[in-house]
C-alpha cells in the first residue's frame, strides 16, 4: 500500500516538473526558474488552465508595478507550500508588461494589477468561470481563498479532499469510526488554513481519515484542548494529542511540524518507518544588503523626450486598453488627458502635437454617446490605420526611466516625469508664447489644470491597484486645496518626495536608484537652506514633515530641470511661492488640545461674527457694482472693453 501510495506521488512531481520545463520560457522579472511557479507566454495559460487535472491560480502582474514587487515574495511561499498538496493545484504568473503577453491579459480581461485568477480543474471553459482576487492579502488570507477554491470544486473526483469543516456534534457522530482505522482531527480557527493543509497533504493516503472541526468551547473542553490549531489522533482506545514544544523551536512551519509528527504517530500505531523532521529554511521579504552610499544619483537625468514620448506610448498602448469600455468620468479623464498633451507638444514637437490633435478629434467626435470601446481606441491609435500615431512606440525602450534590471522603474518614472514636466510647462509665466487653438479650447490649460488632469487620469487607468489607491488617498479634494499654479507645481513635487520617503525601503526600490528625497545638496545647496519661516509648502499641506526645504530655491529648479522648451527656462527665476500657512497650519501634537478647546469655546461666537461678515461684503460688492455701473455708462464702447477685460483677468 505504502509503496503504491509513493508511485502515485512520484509521477505527479515528475509531471509537475514536466510541465513546469514546458511552459517556463518566458522572463518573468520578480520570478526565476528556481521558483516552484509555472511561468507563462502568451496564449499558454488558457492552454494549461483547460481541462486541468488540477486546479490552477495564476497570478497576472506587471513588472513595474510596486506592490506586485511586495506580494512578489508572499507568491513564492505560497507555490512553496502547494508543492505539497499532492497536485490538486498548480501556480502561475504572466507577466502583463511584456508585450508578448499583452494580448493574453486582455483576453483573460485583467484590469489591475497584481490580478490572482483561480481555475477550477476540468474547467472547459476558463475564460468565463473564474474567480479572482487582488494580490493584496496576507499569506494566511490567500490560502484560505485557495483552500476554498479546492473545496469549492464542481463535480469532484473520489479521490478529492474533503475540507469541510466540521462542528461538535458531526464529530460526535465521527467516534464510532475510532476502532476500524486511525483518525487525525485538527481542530482549527473557523477562517484558519492549516486543517486544509494538512488535509491536501494526506489527501492521497487511504490508511487513515483526517477531519478539521472548528474551534468550538465545548469541542474543547471534551478533547482537553487548549491550542489551536491543534491536532488529535484516535485510534482503537488510544487519544494522542500533539502539542509543540517551544523547546523544538520554529526551524519549520507549523503545517510542516504537524505533517512530520503525524506520519511518525501513524507509522508507529501502523508499525511503518518513522520520517525524520528536517529543518527547512524559510524565505526571507527583506532585499539584499545595499551599500547606497555606492551609488549616486545622476542630477542631469531628471527628464529626456524620450522618457516622456515611451511613457504616453505605454499608456495608449497597454495601460487604456486593458479597459473593455471607457466611459463616464472616465471617457472625460482619458479625453482631457488628450487634449493636454496635445497642448504640451504642439509647441516643443509639432509631429507628437499634430498626432495628439488627431487623436484627441477622434476622441471628440465620440464624445456625444460618452463612451469608446477597447477596440475602437486601438484602432485609433493603430500605426496601421493612421500612420501619424507611430510617433509612439508599442515597445518602450527607456532612458532616464531605465532601471538596473527590467522590474525597476520605466512607466512609473515616465508618469511621475510627466507630471512635472506638464506642470511646469503649462504655467503662464513659463510658457508666455501664444497656446496653440485646439477646436475644442480657446484657453490654454494651467499647472492648475494640469495637475487636475493628470491625477484624474493616474486615478483612472494606472494598472498598480495599490499605487492608484494611495495617490487617490493623496490627491484627496486637491481643486479645493490650491489656489495657484504655483501651488500646482509644488504639491506635485511634494508628492513626489512623500511617496520616495513611503518606498525608500520598499521592494520595489532599484538599488541602483534608491528613493531619495530630491533635490539632493549637490544638486542644489540652496535648496536645503530653509528661509526665516520655519514651514514650507510641504508641512502646510501635510505631504511631508521630515525637511523644511527653501520653497523659491525648489521652484526655480523644478522649473529649470522640467522645462521642455529651451527658451522657457529664462523665466524661471520669475516664478516664486506663496504659501498661505494659515489654510493648512502645523500644530505641535502638545498644543493641539489646547488649540481644539479654545476653538470649541470659541464656535458659536465666530458663528455670529462670521454672518455678521458675510453681510458686510455682500453690501460692499452691490454697491461697488452700482459705482463701476454709474462711472461707466458713458465712456466709450472700446474704453468699457477695456475695463471689462482688465476686470475678467483679476
Amino acid at each position: 500500500m505504502a509503496c503504491g501510495q509513493g508511485f502515485v506521488v512520484y509521477m505527479k512531481v515528475i509531471l509537475f516538473l514536466a510541465s513546469w520545463g514546458r511552459f517556463y520560457t518566458a522572463d518573468c522579472q520578480l520570478y526565476s526558474k528556481e521558483d516552484p511557479l509555472v511561468c507563462f507566454q502568451g496564449n499558454q495559460v488558457t492552454e494549461a488552465v483547460t481541462n486541468s487535472e488540477s486546479a490552477w491560480a495564476v497570478e497576472f502582474y506587471s513588472s513595474w508595478c510596486g506592490h506586485c514587487h511586495n506580494f512578489a515574495p508572499t507568491w513564492k511561499r505560497v507555490a512553496k507550500d502547494v508543492t505539497g498538496w499532492n497536485g490538486l493545484l498548480k501556480i502561475g504568473v504572466i507577466d502583463c508588461s511584456a508585450k508578448e503577453n499583452h494580448g493574453a491579459c486582455n483576453d483573460h480581461n485583467i484590469r489591475g494589477y497584481p490580478t490572482i485568477k483561480l481555475f477550477h480543474a476540468h474547467e472547459s471553459n476558463p475564460k468565463e468561470n473564474f474567480d479572482l482576487f487582488v494580490g493584496n492579502q496576507a499569506e494566511e488570507e490567500v490560502k484560505f481563498k485557495l483552500l476554498r477554491l479546492i473545496d469549492s470544486q464542481p463535480n469532484p473526483p473520489e479521490i478529492w479532499p474533503n475540507l469541510e469543516m466540521l462542528k461538535f456534534s458531526d464529530f460526535l457522530k465521527l467516534e464510532s469510526s475510532f476502532y476500524s482505522r486511525p483518525l487525525v482531527l485538527v481542530i482549527d480557527k473557523k477562517r484558519g488554513t492549516e486543517g486544509g493543509e494538512l488535509i491536501v497533504r494526506f489527501s492521497t493516503n487511504k490508511d487513515f481519515s483526517i477531519r478539521r472541526v472548528q474551534d468550538e468551547p465545548v469541542l474543547a473542553n471534551h478533547l482537553s484542548v487548549e491550542e489551536f490549531p491543534s491536532v488529535v489522533i484516535f485510534h482503537k482506545e488510544k487519544k494522542i494529542i500533539l502539542k509543540r514544544d517551544s523547546e523544538e523551536g520554529n526551524s519549520v512551519s507549523l503545517v510542516q511540524w504537524f505533517e512530520t509528527k503525524i506520519q511518525n504517530v501513524l507509522n508507529d500505531l501502523l508499525n511503518r518507518k518513522t520520517v525524520a523532521t528536517a529543518p527547512v529554511k524559510e524565505m526571507s521579504d527583506e532585499k539584499d544588503n545595499v551599500d547606497i552610499d555606492h551609488f549616486t544619483v545622476n542630477p542631469s537625468a531628471f527628464v529626456t523626450m524620450d522618457d516622456l514620448i515611451n511613457g504616453i506610448g505605454y499608456a495608449f498602448h497597454h495601460e487604456i486598453p486593458i479597459h473593455s469600455m471607457i466611459s463616464g468620468s472616465a471617457f472625460g479623464s482619458l479625453l482631457q488627458f488628450v487634449m493636454l498633451l496635445e497642448q504640451v507638444f504642439l509647441k516643443i514637437m509639432p509631429s507628437t502635437g499634430n498626432a495628439l490633435k488627431i487623436l484627441a478629434q477622434q476622441l471628440h467626435m465620440t464624445k456625444a454617446d460618452g463612451f469608446i470601446t477597447q477596440r475602437e481606441w486601438l484602432k485609433m491609435i493603430s500605426h496601421e490605420f493612421h500612420p501619424e500615431m507611430r510617433v509612439f512606440p508599442t515597445d518602450p525602450k527607456w532612458q532616464a526611466c531605465r532601471g538596473s534590471e527590467k522590474k525597476y522603474r520605466g512607466y512609473p518614472c515616465s508618469v511621475w516625469m510627466l507630471l512635472h514636466s506638464t506642470t511646469i510647462f503649462t504655467h503662464p509665466i513659463v510658457n508666455q508664447s501664444p497656446a496653440t487653438k485646439s477646436s475644442f479650447r480657446t484657453l490654454p490649460y494651467g499647472s492648475k489644470d494640469a495637475l487636475k488632469i493628470m491625477s484624474s487620469f493616474i486615478e483612472k487607468f494606472f494598472s498598480c491597484i495599490d499605487c492608484r489607491k494611495h495617490y487617490k488617498v493623496m490627491s484627496k479634494d486637491l481643486e479645493q486645496k490650491l489656489k495657484s499654479d504655483v501651488e500646482g507645481i509644488m504639491w506635485a513635487w511634494c508628492a513626489h518626495n512623500s511617496v520616495n520617503s513611503r518606498l525608500a525601503d520598499d521592494l520595489s526600490t532599484d538599488p541602483a536608484h534608491p528613493k531619495v528625497q530630491f533635490p539632493t545638496p549637490n544638486q542644489c545647496s540652496e535648496c536645503h537652506q530653509p528661509s526665516q519661516e520655519k514651514r514650507n509648502f510641504c508641512t502646510a499641506f501635510n505631504l511631508s514633515h521630515d525637511k523644511i526645504w527653501n520653497d523659491n530655491a525648489v521652484l526655480t529648479f523644478l522649473c529649470r530641470v522640467y522645462s521642455l522648451h529651451k527658451a522657457d527656462e529664462g523665466r524661471c527665476h520669475l516664478l516664486s511661492v506663496k504659501v498661505d500657512y494659515a489654510r493648512q497650519p502645523v500644530i505641535p501634537d502638545d498644543a493641539a488640545k489646547s488649540i481644539s478647546d479654545v476653538t470649541l469655546k470659541s464656535k458659536k461666537g465666530f458663528s455670529l461674527f462670521s454672518v455678521v461678515l458675510v453681510a458686510v461684503v455682500v453690501i460692499v460688492i452691490f454697491r461697488r457694482k452700482q459705482v463701476v455701473s454709474m462711472v461707466t455708462r458713458n465712456l466709450p464702447i472700446r474704453r468699457l472693453q477695456s475695463i471689462n477685460k482688465s476686470s475678467h483677468i483679476l
